[in-house]
């Protein structure tokens, strides 16, 4: 062989051994690229999604307030609020109806005097008639609502634990003509918000719940 092609056989190996190297590399490359994005695309399948704000649904509801008994809540647009002209014996605040209860009150649909979808109520005891429920005999003077519900011959019967602005509260079923869902608060006196259209908790609506959530005492 002569000095020309041991020269072409040296150059011929150098080619390949870049063109190797160059093939090489850019595999390497391509390889870790793809690792990449494997890596990202099942940490971002890992990732928990974020959970979309809800609607408060209340935010353009009027607000009552009560000064005097120290408590305020928000209502839709629409519903009626009654308060009392003089002192209500019965302990009633307020009373709230909704369109929909007007109309079935006018088309005469339900009984007038189980009509409203909440009253609050306000005692400043427990030992008060109407806060009782009744009178019975063998009553006593009771010395909380706990110690009222001790008593198995008490009108309003406890059927539930509940947290109501911040403070423990205590669901019941309200006796009487028409029985109905409501919630008792021990604070400052006693509060009671009776549902009357709801004759059990499961017929509660999403409004008056919703209500019940907005449901402060004044600090």
């Amino acid at each position: 062989m002569n000095q020309k092609g041991f020269a072409n056989i040296v150059l011929v190996v150098v080619i390949v051994l870049i063109v190797g190297a160059v093939g090489y590399f850019a595999f390497v490359k391509k390889s870790a690229r793809l690792a990449e994005q494997t890596q990202t695309t099942t940490q971002t399948n890992n990732s928990v999604s974020p959970v979309p704000t809800q609607k408060d649904e209340t935010v353009n509801w009027k607000t009552y307030s009560n000064s005097k008994y120290n408590f305020s809540l928000k209502y839709p647009n629409g519903w009626t609020i009654e308060e009392p002209t003089n002192a209500d014996t019965t302990g009633r605040v307020i009373s709230l109806r909704s369109p929909e209860t007007v109309q079935l009150l006018n088309e005469r649909e339900i009984d007038p005097g189980y009509s409203y979808n909440l009253v609050v109520s306000f005692w400043s005891n427990v030992n008060n008639e109407y806060a009782r429920g009744g009178s019975w005999i063998d009553q006593r003077n009771y010395t909380s609502l706990t110690d009222y519900f001790t008593d198995k011959n008490a009108f309003k019967q406890k059927i539930g634990s509940i947290t109501v602005a911040g403070q423990s509260a205590y669901e019941v079923s309200i006796g009487g003509a028409g029985a109905n869902y409501g919630v008792m608060i021990e604070y400052n006196g006693v509060y009671e918000l009776s549902f009357e259209t709801a004759w059990d908790k499961s017929k509660l609506g999403s409004t008056e719940k919703q209500i019940l959530s907005t449901f402060q005492f004044s600090k």
